[in-house]
């Protein structure tokens, strides 16, 4: 009901007109280990009706007969439910998924949430505080978890017969995660729902500081329907540059349709506060190469904000970068001198890329 209700007035869903396939995986009476099997088959199915984005609020850890998985088999690599959630979002579904409700102690989530390319989602109160109930990462092998959280705390929804109740859990916030990132895919058909994983956690307001509470913290709807698949810096990102006039790059995906470009605010400072600007241009494109050869050895740093029309922004920042020498010598380079023998000696160096302008370079020899 949080994601397909239509009923005004009384509960409307996240994402109402989308359209769905419902699997049902339990048999709640029980907890055996055949709806580990029966969740697998329901992912396939999925996977062969070419499904977009998969909803899940359920987790298994421990079953009737005894069996458990270990903190240390919460890996992402173990559980067949976590195997297959990781298949299919290798395949392209976006795959949400409850990350349990046994917090608030450190790697207390279930399966498949331990899996490394879904999205598990744990909850908050209406205050945007984590419950205590929401489960903790870490993984067994170290990584965060949950990748975000969002309302999971005396949550409205539609009863099992008729009516409205009000529920805790992350099996609540789950599908308003999902429900969003429905409304997002469905302004770019077409395109692998998968994507839309980077973008959820870059809209999201710990994404700067993301911890095993958080996570990556809560989406802004309307950053990730600027972004949907994020906002990248994609070089130079080493800190020893190969060329005296490098070229900036990034990556903000594709505005959704019917909003213009976005643009984008190139500085590059030689400081990280950017108290001293060397450069600052704005541009529509996603390239900007730098017009001067900074002196050799120069330390500076570049961010980029990209804006979008719907009126929110994203910065990235980047460095130290380290600008190379004009030219090294490769012959006859010792410091102290050399002898040769050698009445013609061939004088060799190397000197970085230029565009031009700045370039090309001319050299100047003089032998003394």
């Amino acid at each position: 009901s949080l994601l397909a209700a239509r009923r005004p007035g009384s509960l409307v869903g996240v994402a109402p007109a989308a359209q769905y396939i419902l699997a049902t995986t339990e048999y709640t009476p029980t907890e055996t280990r055949v709806e580990e099997d029966n969740w697998v088959a329901a992912v396939e199915m999925a996977d062969s009706l070419s499904v977009n984005i998969i909803s899940s609020s359920l987790g298994y850890l421990s079953f009737d007969n005894g069996f458990s998985y270990t903190p240390a088999q919460l890996s992402g690599d173990v559980a067949v439910t976590t195997v297959a959630a990781d298949s299919a979002a290798a395949r392209g579904t976006l795959v949400v998924v409850s990350v349990g409700n046994s917090g608030p102690a450190p790697g207390t989530l279930d399966t498949p949430a331990d899996a490394k390319g879904i999205v598990a989602v744990g909850a908050t109160d209406s205050l945007g505080y984590v419950a205590a109930f929401s489960s903790r990462g870490p993984t067994a092998d170290g990584r965060i978890k949950p990748e975000v959280v969002a309302p999971g705390l005396d949550v409205v929804a539609a009863a099992p017969t008729s009516g409205l109740v009000v529920e805790s859990g992350t099996s609540f916030a789950t599908p308003l995660v999902a429900g969003l990132a429905a409304l997002v895919q469905g302004t770019r058909p077409g395109r692998p729902a998968s994507d839309l994983r980077r973008g959820l956690l870059d809209a999201s307001s710990f994404r700067d500081t993301p911890d095993n509470s958080h996570g990556w913290g809560i989406p802004d709807a309307l950053k990730f329907l600027a972004f949907p698949t994020g906002f990248e810096a994609l070089g130079p990102l080493d800190s020893a540059l190969t060329s005296l006039t490098p070229t900036f790059t990034w990556d903000a995906g594709t505005p959704p349709p019917g909003v213009a470009p976005d643009t984008f605010h190139l500085q590059v400072g030689s400081d990280s506060a950017f108290a001293t600007v060397v450069l600052d241009t704005t541009v529509t494109g996603s390239t900007v190469t730098l017009p001067f050869a900074p002196a050799p050895l120069t330390r500076f740093y570049w961010r980029v904000t990209a804006r979008s029309p719907l009126g929110v922004s994203e910065t990235t920042r980047v460095g130290p970068l380290i600008a190379p020498a004009w030219v090294t010598l490769l012959s006859l380079n010792a410091p102290s001198g050399e002898s040769i023998r050698d009445s013609e000696p061939l004088f060799v160096w190397r000197a970085p890329a230029v565009t031009s302008p700045p370039g090309p370079m001319t050299f100047d020899l003089s032998v003394y």
